[in-house]
């Protein structure tokens, strides 16, 4: 059974543990959606993708994806 994260309720901590996974001076740099977003760590010259994922219900998150910007 997944912990049905609700994206309106639990959104800081839904980025919390996405930032758990970037360079501790990462920041939000772009909002491409509610849902996807683009961190920029100026320290390591690195940006982030995250994407909240969701499977069934739109408002439940089940899966949070941190990769290398493209």
């Amino acid at each position: 059974m997944g912990l049905e994260i609700n994206i309106e309720m639990d959104k800081g901590l839904i980025i919390e543990h996405a930032t758990d996974y970037m360079a501790d001076d990462a920041n939000l740099i772009q909002t491409k959606s509610d849902r996807e977003f683009v961190y920029e760590s100026k320290k390591y010259n690195k940006k982030y993708d995250v994407l909240f994922v969701n499977d069934n219900d739109e408002n439940i998150v089940t899966r949070v994806i941190v990769s290398k910007h493209m």
